[in-house]
């Protein structure tokens, strides 16, 4: 009873020209193996309404993913590598005041060996900036700030053969023996984490959208922002003024060596400044929807949560439209050439040959690679042409004309459209629910050489 589906058999053609209206109401349109003329309207459509479209065909061993979309956010990009938000170069009062209550050099070894390596990197920073005034600025201070932190680890009461093992070792309590401490292993492997963490292109690019005015959040003609929006602004105000520049805390600790009183205490002192971040964020969420005629709570304090602790990964997708798309991939190349063949001659070409029909299939080939010449001098720098494709002369073959010709432009391999309908469906996934960043903007699966890529077009 969740799950209620509607069906209508048309004309996609007939569709396009005469209802433009029966889109309005979509949040994705999905478009295969479409006349190109009818998906350029379709396009147009799509793009005006703000409505994403995925369009996916394939002809033989070649498979073509074209993803359209006009303000696409996304919070919960879902990266593959975390990076840990540790504030270790700009520490906050409360972890401040924590890592101050730490007395290395009164601790017995037990507790040494389990103080969190965020401490250590810590007290390391903090001594240096006593000396120096600053924090290092090159390679050569960061190598001395590294022999600081290594300067503090101890080794555990002397053994019968410790002295000897350490001389032998070259002394300092570093050697690769039993006796190292732990926490100080995992400061060295992690003592990059001490560095500012840059904010990347793609949050760069729209909190400057905000600061530019070229996202207001009162769009003219009654347009209503999205919460998206409402929660960037309130970003940029935040970052402007108590966040000192960075967004909110996330709030999450990687595991690390150190003893369940210690590591909880850490815990629970970023907790407590994520939770704080998340309430200042939220104040002026409230406010910017005050001011703009929404409830303050239309967006939900859990929503504010999600974004603040994903504020470091945002990202936002506009891609090109199909109309601004230059030929030039693989695929398109050779897609665009079979149509332009079928154009000129009349007729489509070959369809699912036999072994009667090889000289026709060889024909048809012949006159698209002819095609294919024409339109990739037209898209290759190297031959003069106008570029922009992303591919060069010599990256295509008589082979890539004779696979779009071996199908003709409406008969696919079921193994080729299995795949390609599955890769339309992830990305289907990442759009609708909006998780994980969608393609950018053509994903190409190359049966023939055995590749699959994804290009900006």
């Amino acid at each position: 009873d969740d799950c209620v589906g509607t069906a209508r058999v048309a004309d996609p053609a007939t569709l396009v020209a005469t209802e433009p209206a029966f889109i309005a109401d979509f949040s994705l349109v999905i478009a295969t193996m479409m006349a190109p003329a009818t998906l350029a309207a379709l396009g147009k459509m799509c793009w005006e309404r703000g409505i994403p479209l995925v369009v996916v065909r394939s002809h033989g061993f070649l498979g073509y993913l074209r993803l359209q979309l006009r303000d696409h956010e996304v919070v919960e990009t879902k990266p593959d590598t975390t990076h840990w938000d540790l504030r270790i170069d700009q520490p906050f009062p409360a972890l401040t005041a924590l890592v101050a209550s730490y007395d290395l050099d009164s601790m017995d070894f037990k507790d040494h060996m389990h103080t969190p390596y965020v401490v250590l990197l810590l007290k390391a920073l903090e001594a240096w900036k006593r000396k120096r005034g600053a924090a290092p600025a090159n390679f050569k201070e960061n190598t001395e700030l590294k022999a600081l932190l290594k300067s503090m680890e101890r080794l555990p009461a002397a053994s019968p053969n410790q002295g000897q093992d350490q001389s032998q070792s070259g002394g300092g309590g570093v050697s690769g023996g039993t006796n190292r401490e732990a926490n100080f292993e995992e400061g060295y492997k992690n003592f990059h984490r001490w560095k500012p963490r840059a904010l990347s292109e793609n949050v760069e690019s729209i909190l400057a959208s905000v600061r530019s005015g070229a996202k207001p959040l009162c769009g003219g003609r009654g347009a209503v922002a999205s919460d998206f929006l409402f929660l960037v602004h309130a970003l940029v105000e935040f970052m402007d003024n108590e966040g000192g520049g960075k967004p909110p805390l996330t709030g999450s600790l990687p595991d690390m060596e150190a003893d369940n009183p210690k590591y909880i205490a850490l815990q629970r002192c970023y907790e407590s400044k994520a939770s704080e971040d998340v309430g200042s964020v939220a104040a002026r969420v409230a406010t910017l929807l005050e001011a703009n005629g929404r409830p303050r709570d239309a967006i939900s304090l859990e929503a504010v949560q999600v974004f603040c602790k994903n504020a470091w990964d945002l990202k936002a997708v506009t891609t090109r439209t199909l109309e601004q798309e230059s030929p030039g991939a693989v695929f398109d190349a050779a897609d665009e050439a079979c149509g332009r063949s079928a154009l000129c001659s009349g007729t489509s070409p070959s369809k699912a040959p036999t072994s009667a029909d090889e000289a026709s299939l060889a024909s048809d080939a012949e006159k698209v690679w002819s095609e294919m010449n024409a339109l990739l001098r037209k898209a290759s720098p190297s031959e003069g042409g106008e570029g922009g494709g992303g591919v060069e002369f010599s990256q295509l073959n008589e082979s890539y004309a004779a696979e779009v010709c071996r199908f003709g432009c409406s008969f696919e391999v079921h193994n080729v459209a299995a795949f390609m309908g599955g890769a339309a469906a992830q990305e289907c996934v990442k759009v609708i629910t909006k998780q994980w960043a969608p393609a950018n903007n053509t994903f190409i699966y190359n049966g023939i050489a055995g590749t699959a890529a994804t290009y900006e077009f």
